[in-house]
């Protein structure tokens, strides 16, 4: 929790996030429990180690299976009834007896990886899913993609006391047996309605996201930064753009076929010819007055270019962009800034900055500064200096060097200009910046406009089945073990956490399915099959009543005593 925290929020060590604080607390406080635990130590119950108890039981199993198949019998027994029983020769009956014990629990642990396999998704894949959601809270309020997964832990500390204190006792009242399988299966069964509402989310997610330009096309935007309006027109292929785009205008292809004088070529990369001419008598393109102008665009195929019109030096000067088609990540904004005229400065350039005030100074997204480098545009034959920034969600004031202003800058209109999350956009300044809004926004990827916090339903379900699995399934180790064998159930639990991350791998790492909202419903399927299973395994369980530890009142009372431990007493 404190890694989501402040890994994004509180910049340190010249770093945007702060992981040494976002690591380093929970460090500390680690250490703080580790010394009240030293102290309290006079309190406790200290019984020496007896050895590797995991390893001890692995060696017995494996040398019972030996002796069994390698039919070795002690000298003077019968053939054991038990395949256990085959190593008596090395361990007592007792220590047999134990592991005979939790045989059938471990056997129930097989079906079990598949829950965290879907469970431990919530800080990778769900994560994803939400950089590609909006988060905003309020006008001023944002709520981060990795940010969402402390609804889990607060959850958890609100539902495990209504289920231990409220709802358990008042099913146990009402006559309903709920006992620590059957909330096991109902846990999985959750989990995988936890991923049937993902798909499901991933689905409403899938129809708002940007497609790439098909194979064999390339998507081309005209932007017209020129001081008056112009006619466009681009040949091979007679494609006549819309007449009279005006100034600061956009024009957009969506799907351009790429097709060069022998038809198409994958990854072809095709030169058009574009015509410019004036669309009013006042509209200078050059200083010959020419009424048109001709100049080569070529475009590659799969790909988005952005051409950009403007005056140089008397001439009609054009400046080709290529964009990504894609949603930044992290829930953040790409904006790629244009401006089309010369800055207040000797150069003509300078800086160009943008300030949040919602946010504090020295945190992420408060400032971001840009260099509006007009030497570089000069050469490449235009005016149009053009920067990007991939910023944060928020409002933003723009601020551009000025050399007659008190601090250097000059502010930008009087509004600030917002960046939605999830889009990429292409902002025009106009010259007038004393204007309200003095520019022009293009969105070449549309902002994200499902809510974050659509992504609650299943964060909630799943918790319930957290609760419902985890705490369950731990407390149902720990009661159906002997003694001496807590460690092992303990061990064989936590292996099944292992084992779902492997599943993982395997499915999301092999890319077996490439359709999110497709594995998102594989993973349900999966986790409603396992949950089947189980529940038939459990069938078959009987539940182990374990003796109480010697002096307590309990084990005072009569305690069904087994045909090994007679056996044993016999013996001895």
């Amino acid at each position: 929790m404190w890694v989501v925290l402040f890994s994004g929020d509180l910049p340190c060590l010249g770093k945007d996030g702060c992981y040494p604080a976002a690591f380093g607390l929970p460090a500390a406080l680690l250490a703080i429990a580790v010394v009240l635990f030293v102290v309290g130590r006079p309190f406790y119950r200290n019984l020496a180690p007896s050895g590797n108890i995991l390893g001890k039981v692995l060696m017995a199993v494996g040398g019972a299976i030996v002796n069994r198949i390698r039919k070795r019998v002690p000298p003077g027994q019968a053939p054991p009834e038990h395949w256990l029983d085959y190593a008596s020769d090395k361990y007592s009956k007792s220590f047999l007896h134990d592991i005979k014990q939790i045989l059938p629990v471990l056997k129930l642990f097989l079906p079990l990886p598949i829950f965290w396999t879907l469970f431990d998704q919530k800080g990778s894949r769900w994560t994803l899913q939400a950089n590609k959601m909006d988060g905003r809270v309020t006008e001023t309020f944002y709520w981060k993609p990795d940010q969402v997964q402390i609804f889990n832990p607060v959850l958890i500390l609100i539902l495990v006391p209504i289920f231990e204190t409220i709802i358990f006792p008042t099913l146990e009242r009402l006559g309903i047996k709920f006992r620590l399988l059957a909330r096991m299966v109902v846990g999985m069964l959750l989990a995988g309605g936890a991923f049937v509402i993902a798909g499901i989310i991933q689905m409403q997610l899938d129809n708002t996201l940007p497609i790439p330009p098909p194979k064999m096309t390339a998507e081309l935007r005209v932007f017209n930064t020129l001081p008056c309006p112009v006619n466009v027109t681009l040949f091979n292929g007679s494609m006549d753009l819309p007449e009279n785009m005006k100034s600061i205008e956009i024009m957009e292809m969506a799907e351009f076929p790429v097709k060069g004088f022998h038809g198409f070529i994958p990854g072809n990369r095709s030169t058009f010819q574009l015509r410019v001419m004036a669309a009013t008598a006042d509209c200078q393109l050059s200083a010959e007055q020419e009424s048109s102008i001709f100049r080569n665009v070529t475009l590659g195929e799969e790909q988005i270019h952005s051409l950009f019109l403007s005056p140089f030096q008397g001439k009609l000067g054009t400046k080709m962009v290529l964009e990504k088609k894609e949603k930044p990540k992290k829930g953040a904004g790409f904006v790629r800034f244009v401006v089309p005229f010369r800055l207040n400065t000797t150069s003509g350039g300078g800086h160009l900055v943008l300030i949040n005030t919602d946010i504090a100074p020295n945190k992420i997204g408060n400032r971001y500064d840009l260099n509006v480098n007009r030497g570089a545009a000069l050469d490449l034959g235009v005016t149009v200096a053009e920067q990007s920034v991939v910023a944060e969600q928020g409002k933003y004031e723009i601020y551009v060097s000025d050399d007659t202003s008190v601090n250097g800058y000059r502010r930008v209109g009087r509004e600030r200009f917002e960046v939605p999350n999830g889009g990429v956009y292409t902002l025009i300044l106009r010259g007038n910046i004393h204007a309200d809004t003095p520019w022009t926004r293009h969105d070449i990827v549309a902002p994200s406009s499902l809510s974050v916090f659509w992504q609650l339903p299943q964060y909630f379900v799943i918790t319930l089945a957290e609760v419902l699995f985890s705490v369950s399934g731990l407390a149902f180790a720990y009661s159906q073990s002997p003694a001496s064998m807590k460690a092992v159930l303990q061990a064989g639990w936590l292996m099944t956490t292992a084992f779902g991350n492997v599943i993982v791998i395997i499915i999301s790492g092999g890319q077996l399915v490439k359709d999110q909202a497709t594995e998102f419903f594989v993973f349900a399927a999966l986790i409603a099959a396992f949950a089947v299973l189980f529940a038939i395994m459990t069938r078959f369980y009987t539940y182990v009543e374990q003796p109480k530890p010697a002096g307590s009142d309990d084990a005072k009372k009569d305690i069904p005593i087994t045909k090994e431990e007679i056996d044993e007493a016999v013996d001895k």
